[in-house]
């Protein structure tokens, strides 16, 4: 009797069997499960099954996808490589083997029992089904790949399969805490600290992408053991990749002399380069962050060919989510009352406020800053688990938007030479890795240090092969950090206008600023100054960012402002043209123009066009960024008044900032991504130690403040 329906009915059919819980569910939570009830309908008649297969109808399992997964990311980020059916068809197949896997790999793990799978909402195998789950290292590789690009793929139905159908944050969890895969290998092959290998860092971000609710429900020995598990990867940064290339380098892909000083050095795990070469192998200075090799990931393909086709992408980093999941479970630990100043006597407890403060000359931070303190927590991954939109909805309310940029770090940071001719798709192209603007506002956090004499401590240990102490937990202190960041831009590509860069060692312990350069903000611009001697040179202005003003009104700002300052100099000059580097010079007094100046105006300085005809480094127009930063004036009474200054890297859009007291002493440098668009993460270090050396590090975190 089917068959004698029309084939587009037939095909309504087959669609809602697949897209509707099985009967079984239909009482708990409606998460999209596997299309049990589509095989039933395909093995009834053979006329039905050469006309609803995957082969003949690629559009019909690609529809079962787009209601099953979340599929706006995948169009974004494809922009103008449309996205076959079939592609979407084969990987509908593919996802739900990888998640059946995961889901037997978790009852293999935790030993639940048949009650538990009942009670897990869905018959997700047959009784008689004994199948075992081989972790072979390269099927685990390519299945976690499928989960990690499922959550940065995520806007609410990806989380939701993952989380409530394959339990993929309890397979998360036994992995990482005693007996798990995490410490099983890193206890037998590594000497106790974590082996820096693909899997173990997809590992850790899908344990943070997990970690939305665990850390409020977690006994204190639960976190405990989750806090020692993670302790060899927060405070030996010096062993693993952090960033995806060494800070010493402005520009990729790397200049032929750069490429000449590296050598081949062999890491843990496999073959990375070293700029300039370690002494120990085993540790990786400031400027010797190991470059892994490039992952090959299974890709959809329109065509049913086997092996499928495999995408490059960049090793995911393991530092960022250890910091994560590391300091949102040190959030909940106590902390010690504020300690009594210099001049107070002993025994003196803190004002509660800063009213209080201020009437008995009390220098530091308040009862109400401690409270403040303590409200400042790790922003959590928003999975929208209930979420049920539609894919074609407004794309405003896209979580997956807030990992475009971690995204396009995969796709583009995995050659920082420039040597690989591997082919790559057309929606690989012409990928940024930063949106101008994104940085800009109110950040809040803390940075963590580990005690000077127990890091260089555990320095010299790892330097001469001596194992990690097993329950190794070191303690360390927190100290909060918050201030307003303003990003500042350059719109010309023209070098005489942009700030030079220092890629040398010292220069990039100074966030790749030149010595003797000062800022100046004048209004909505930044003016750059070079000090030499009695005066001051104007080398270059920004246009600072503003989330009300359009970047091609403020490009077009930027290009009248050059205009004038060149005709300016052509009246001075008598119409004569120059060809010297960019100064207007100041004086040092005043700051205002002197008739001794230098200014080179070039007229065929062109502006790229919006849109796919923008050339420019990080788009919009935009070719440099420049950021700086102040603590607002509550805090710096309470913590000490700080100013940051820094750039973001064009390559991978790694920020550095350089930390600059009041005083002008303890300068620190800050580097990290931004992550999910609301966690800037990486690790600080002093600057004291050279440069080619190891110094004293630690983790900082700070969340947009909303």
């Amino acid at each position: 009797m089917l068959t004698t329906l029309p084939y587009t009915i037939l095909e309504h059919i087959a669609f809602y069997l697949s897209v509707i819980p099985s009967t079984s569910c239909l009482s708990h939570s409606p998460t999209p499960t596997p299309p049990s009830n589509l095989p039933p309908l395909l093995l009834s008649n053979k006329v039905i099954y050469q006309t609803l297969n995957i082969r003949a109808t690629p559009h019909l399992y690609s529809r079962i996808f787009q209601a099953t997964f979340d599929s706006r990311a995948i169009r974004r980020r494809r922009k103008n490589d449309n996205v076959h059916v079939a592609e979407l068809a084969h990987e509908l197949k593919r996802r739900w083997i990888v998640i059946k896997r995961f889901w037997r790999r978790v009852v293999k793990r935790t030993g639940h029992s048949h009650q538990w799978i009942e009670e897990s909402g869905c018959q997700h195998m047959d009784n008689g089904d004994e199948e075992v789950i081989d972790d072979n290292e390269e099927l685990l590789r390519t299945d976690l790949w499928t989960v990690f690009t499922m959550f940065l793929e995520n806007d609410g139905r990806n989380a939701a399969i993952l989380v409530r159908y394959a339990h993929i944050d309890a397979f998360a969890l036994q992995c990482l805490l005693p007996g798990g895969l995490l410490h099983h290998r890193a206890v037998d092959f590594n000497g106790g600290w974590t082996i820096e290998s693909e899997v173990n860092a997809l590992l850790g971000w899908i344990f943070w992408f997990t970690d939305f609710d665990r850390v409020p429900n977690e006994s204190i020995e639960q976190r405990d053991e989750i806090i020692e598990a993670l302790s060899p990867l927060y405070v030996g940064s010096f062993k693993y990749a952090f960033p995806h290339a060494p800070i010493s380098f402005f520009y990729d892909p790397l200049h032929p002399t750069h490429r000449r000083a590296a050598r081949r050095v062999q890491t843990n795990t496999a073959p990375a380069y070293t700029i300039p070469a370690a002494q120990n192998p085993s540790i990786h200075p400031l400027l010797t962050s190991p470059i892994h090799p490039p992952c090959l990931v299974p890709l959809s393909s329109s065509s049913s060919s086997f092996p499928p086709p495999l995408l490059t992408l960049a090793r995911p980093l393991p530092i960022p989510p250890t910091i994560l999941s590391y300091v949102s479970r040190q959030e909940h630990q106590f902390l010690r009352w504020p300690r009594e100043p210099s001049g107070v006597p002993r025994g003196s407890r803190a004002p509660a406020t800063r009213e209080e403060a201020r009437r008995t000359g009390w220098a530091g931070p308040t009862g109400e800053d401690y409270l403040w303190f303590l409200g400042v927590r790790t922003k959590r991954v928003e999975l929208n688990l209930e979420d049920n939109m539609d894919p074609y909805e407004d794309e405003a309310r896209s979580l997956s938007k807030r990992w475009d940029i971690d995204w396009a770090r995969l796709l583009v940071c995995f050659d920082p030479f420039g040597e690989s001719h591997i082919p790559r798709p057309r929606f690989q192209s012409r990928i940024r890795v930063y949106e101008p603007g994104l940085l800009d506002g109110l950040w809040d956090g803390k940075w963590l240090m580990t005690p000077p004499d127990i890091f260089h401590e555990l320095l010299h240990s790892t330097e001469q092969g001596i194992p990690l102490p097993s329950g190794f937990r070191p303690p360390h202190i927190q100290t909060p950090m918050s201030f307003r960041l303003k990003e500042h831009h350059s719109f010309t590509c023209n070098p005489d206008y942009n700030l030079p860069y220092d890629d040398t060692g010292p220069g990039a312990l100074r966030a790749w600023i030149p010595e003797n350069v000062r800022f100046l903000q004048d209004g909505d611009q930044l003016n750059i100054y070079e000090n030499t001697g009695s005066r001051s040179r104007l080398i270059g202005t920004y246009e600072t960012f503003s989330p009300f003003i359009s970047h091609r009104e403020r490009r077009q700002k930027a290009r009248a402002t050059r205009a004038t300052r060149s005709r300016w100099v052509k009246e001075r000059s008598g119409g004569r043209r120059r060809t010297t580097h960019n100064t207007l010079t100041m004086s040092e007094s005043d700051d205002s123009m002197s008739t001794d100046h230098e200014y080179m105006y070039n007229e065929d300085d062109t502006e790229d066009d919006d849109g796919d005809n923008d050339e420019s480094l990080f788009g919009n127009g935009v070719w440099d960024i420049i950021i700086t930063a102040e603590t607002e004036p509550p805090f710096a009474e309470a913590w000490g008044a700080l100013s940051f200054r820094g750039r973001v890297r064009p390559w991978d859009g790694l920020v550095v900032l350089e930390r600059m007291p009041a005083n002008g002493t303890g300068r620190w440098i800050f580097r990290g991504y931004l992550h999910g668009g609301v966690n800037l993460v990486g690790r600080w270090r002093e600057t004291s130690t050279q440069f080619d050396a190891p110094g004293w590090e630690g983790a900082w975190v700070m969340g947009r403040r909303t």
